[in-house]
């Protein structure tokens, strides 16, 4: 009797544990199987280092970081950009549509903190590539409704490939995405938000903006690189905005 009760309660003890587990492990596996993308918290690097609570990921050659600057670095950005809004004049000679920006002054603290020590280092902790900021004009880019561009490998400026780094200063609901073609022909995007940097690497990934659907998108395009020699074309690359 002793016996057949213990084989009982044994039994339902591995039944239960059973159940308990399917339902605990099927939410995560779910998770993991999903195939959108999920955004992970970077792992600690220790005392100095970036918060690494910030939502990040590299993916088929792209790097992705949510709140990258200091709030009150981010915040000047913002507050000069849209300073500078009514000298914003519309792009000529680009594949894009519905774009328009100018080039940011030097003087300005969009060109100064971009351009800062403590962002290149960042960047280069990120890429795991020794850069360093680049002569070319830093852009302030808005894109309006309907603002988009088509598919396309970023032109290659210097001797050896260049990183475009794109910051989004404001997103306001444009349901605007960055699309880009992964290695194994797989798209992944990410609709960026404000204070969120993106890095591609010119002439290997494909990608793309999708249209702005409402309000609109505004991002300050700044470019880092391993060496000031250009490419032959690199003064056709200069922007224009007219």
């Amino acid at each position: 009797m002793i016996v057949a009760f213990c084989l009982l309660i044994s039994g339902l003890y591995r039944v239960d544990s059973q159940l308990y587990a399917t339902k605990t492990l099927r939410p995560r596996l779910s998770r993991l199987l999903r195939p959108s993308m999920a955004l992970r918290a970077r792992p600690n690097e220790g005392e100095g280092a970036p918060r690494r609570s910030n939502p990040y990921f590299k993916k088929g050659g792209v790097v992705y970081i949510e709140d990258f600057l200091p709030r009150e670095k981010f915040e000047k950005i913002q507050e000069e950009v849209s300073r500078l809004e009514p000298d914003f004049r519309k792009e000529v000679g680009s594949i894009a549509r519905g774009r328009e920006g100018m080039v940011a002054p030097k003087n300005s603290c969009v060109h100064s903190i971009l351009t800062s020590k403590e962002v290149t280092q960042q960047i280069v902790k990120e890429i795991g590539t020794k850069v360093f900021p680049a002569d070319f004009p830093i852009e302030i880019r808005r894109y309006t409704f309907g603002g988009r561009m088509r598919w396309h490998e970023d032109d290659i400026l210097y001797a050896k490939p260049q990183f475009e780094a794109i910051l989004t200063v404001e997103n306001k609901g444009s349901l605007s995405k960055t699309e880009w073609f992964q290695n194994d022909g797989t798209i992944s995007s990410v609709s960026s938000r404000p204070n969120s940097l993106l890095v591609i690497k010119a002439g290997e990934i494909r990608h793309r903006v999708t249209p702005v659907l409402r309000g609109r998108r505004t991002i300050v395009k700044c470019i880092f690189t391993t060496t000031l020699k250009k490419a032959p074309d690199f003064q056709d690359q200069m922007p224009e905005y007219n």
